[in-house]
């Protein structure tokens, strides 16, 4: 395979913990999958986020937030510390307060 095949453009937010974290979905003699827990995936959109409520991300937060039941901004702000601690940095008040719009959206199920 070429050396362009996958897009590296996400691979500096697959962190350490991320890894550590991530289990064996498949392996091939040169290739391993890995899946990541829905909690560092949860992290993961929330920092991709882009402030705008109709983001393409939010119907994914909103399904992460579910599954995992977690319906307050300081637990999620706890996973991307967790999962992203390098990137937490980056996560804005804005951020803050569309995840507590995403809140009761998520909690109306």
């Amino acid at each position: 395979m070429p050396n362009d095949w996958l897009n590296d453009d996400g691979a500096k937010f697959v962190t350490p913990e991320i890894l550590y974290a991530s289990q064996l979905f498949w392996e091939l003699p040169n290739l391993e999958i890995l899946t990541p827990p829905p909690e560092a995936l949860l992290a993961m959109k929330v920092l991709a986020m882009r402030i705008d409520r109709n983001h393409p991300d939010k119907s994914d937060i909103i399904f992460l937030m579910r599954h995992l039941q977690i319906f307050d901004t300081d637990t999620i702000m706890r996973l991307v510390n967790k999962y992203l601690p390098s990137f937490a940095k980056d996560i804005t008040d804005d951020h803050r307060d569309f995840l507590t719009l995403f809140e009761k959206e998520a909690r109306e199920q």
